[in-house]
């Protein structure tokens, strides 16, 4: 993990001009608590701004020529933070605890995710990500239900799941169900093409990934590997109780069609997960499905938690 530079308050506030460019530059605010020489996650995180870099041995080598100036003009010192205070991945900042990253079953799990040809590249969900499917799994299996992920590519998720659960020794099943060749063109509307919510179809182009996930989940036999098109695949996948819906089509209509197709089969305080809900504002990105996804929840009568690292995720209601 990269250590945090801290930018320090020397006898005066920021200028609101200073804060906007720092911020820009990505900085993070962080509130007065003390007046203490050197920062602390605890007790000393003074007036200043945060921001992760790749250079914490010779921290002014993070700024760039015109922050320098900036940085003295306002009375500021830059400093090295503690490394393990901060967390930054996959678009997501926080000084807040995140020691699952130090679980040696999560590390493990973690390890295995990425395993697969585009996470060997580096192309994978942060970890936070990851301890969010975790934790929606495991909850799911203490409901004694089963979990269903609809949009699989090269199986991140899924195997995580499997190694961090003991998923062989479970009498739990799970479903992996998707083309393995992208998002048929014909699903995504103009507004969607035009939003970038095809922005991830070239991992898909590059090979067929059906027969790698296959193989990758060939030792479970509780695992079912199931190649089609949603919503058309959805009546060969032979769940009655699912724990756990996982949508990562990167499309809304099909998403928006298999939350209507399983929702009978979500036992009461199951969940279903969007992957790509957050990913989005006005016009850009998966806007097409959060917006879908409000409207399933509206429908049914609850609401969606907006989750920081991009997940929504709707709790069924009810008692078993």
């Amino acid at each position: 993990m990269t250590a945090p530079i801290f930018i320090r308050v020397l006898g005066r506030p920021l200028t609101k001009a200073c804060i906007r460019y720092l911020q820009w530059r990505g900085y993070t605010k962080i509130p007065e608590r003390s007046k203490a020489a050197s920062p602390n996650p605890k007790t000393t995180a003074a007036a200043g701004l945060l921001r992760p870099t790749e250079n914490a041995a010779s921290p002014l080598g993070s700024l760039t020529p015109a922050e320098a100036p900036l940085i003295e003009a306002e009375k500021l010192s830059e400093q090295p933070g503690p490394p393990q205070y901060f967390y930054d991945e996959d678009n997501l900042a926080t000084p807040h605890n995140h020691d699952f990253i130090d679980d040696p079953r999560f590390q493990e799990a973690l390890a295995i995710s990425r395993s697969s040809p585009l996470g060997m590249r580096g192309y994978y969900h942060g970890r936070w990500n990851i301890h969010v499917a975790i934790w929606a799994a495991s909850h799911a299996l203490a409901l004694g239900a089963d979990i269903v992920q609809l949009g699989v590519c090269e199986g991140a998720e899924a195997s995580a799941i499997i190694n961090f659960t003991n998923f062989a020794n479970r009498p739990q099943r799970m479903f992996l169900v998707d083309t393995f060749t992208g998002v048929p063109e014909e699903q995504w509307t103009a507004d969607e093409l035009k939003a970038g919510a095809n922005s991830a179809q070239w991992a898909y182009k590059e090979s067929d990934r059906y027969e790698y996930v296959r193989n990758r989940f060939s030792a479970w036999m509780n695992v079912t590997v199931i190649r089609g098109r949603v919503p058309d695949v959805l009546p060969s996948v032979t769940v009655s109780r699912i724990g756990l819906l996982m949508l990562d089509l990167n499309v809304a209509a099909p998403e928006r069609a298999a939350a209507e197709f399983f929702w009978d089969r979500i036992v009461p305080g199951g969940i279903i997960l969007s992957d790509d809900y957050g990913h989005s504002r006005s016009g850009v990105g998966f806007i097409g499905q959060k917006i879908a996804f409000d409207e399933f929840a509206r429908s049914k009568g609850v609401s969606v938690l907006t989750i920081p690292t991009g997940h929504g995720l709707i709790l069924k209601p009810g008692t078993g």
